[in-house]
């Protein structure tokens, strides 16, 4: 008889422990589920943020195309206008060579 009490004794300490396992199992798959959500969350977070990165880096490439384009205008300009620039200052010498032969004859 003696046991058989030290046997069930057993038992009962075993399921007790059983059920302290089976409640921290529990626990555990809801932390994993948990971070399972959060996971999911933070890797559509990464893929917007890489989509954000794609995005801005098409547009800067655009812009600096826009850059390059103003730049090589600019530059065309500026050399349209440096030989209006000597052409007047040729012309005013010029005239300025004209008058002062003038002036001499007087």
């Amino acid at each position: 008889m003696r046991s058989l009490r030290s046997v069930k004794e057993q038992l009962a300490v075993a399921e007790v422990k059983n059920q302290q396992l089976s409640d921290q199992l529990a626990q555990a798959n809801g932390r994993v589920a948990d971070l399972d959500k959060e996971n999911q969350a933070n890797v559509s977070k990464l893929r917007e943020a890489a989509e954000t990165e794609q995005r801005l880096e098409s547009e800067l490439m655009a812009a600096k195309s826009v850059v390059v384009s103003h730049e090589k205008i600019f530059e065309r300009l500026a050399a349209l206008q440096a030989p209006q620039a000597k052409s007047v200052n040729a012309k005013k010498n010029s005239v300025d060579s004209q008058n002062s032969l003038f002036n001499s004859e007087e």
